[in-house]
């Protein structure tokens, strides 16, 4: 495809990748934390190695977008 980076296109990303897929407001840091994090459904460890998802990273970061309900209202 013309003008998308083919890295973009794997599905699997390591912290740097999904970082810059991310957007720039959004660190290395920022990803190395949300690994840490038991609830980050998008980690996939292969041996010692850790990636995010892809796909699954989209859907976690249109969870996280999306109004919160609250309960009562």
């Amino acid at each position: 495809m013309k003008g998308v980076d083919i890295n973009m296109e794997k599905p699997l990303l390591n912290v740097k990748q999904a970082a810059d897929y991310a957007g720039d407001d959004v660190s290395e840091k920022a990803i190395r934390k949300l690994l840490e994090d038991p609830n980050f459904y998008p980690r996939v460890n292969i041996g010692r190695r850790v990636f995010i998802h892809r796909e699954m990273f989209d859907q976690w970061l249109k969870e996280q977008a999306s109004p919160k309900k609250v309960s009562g209202f």
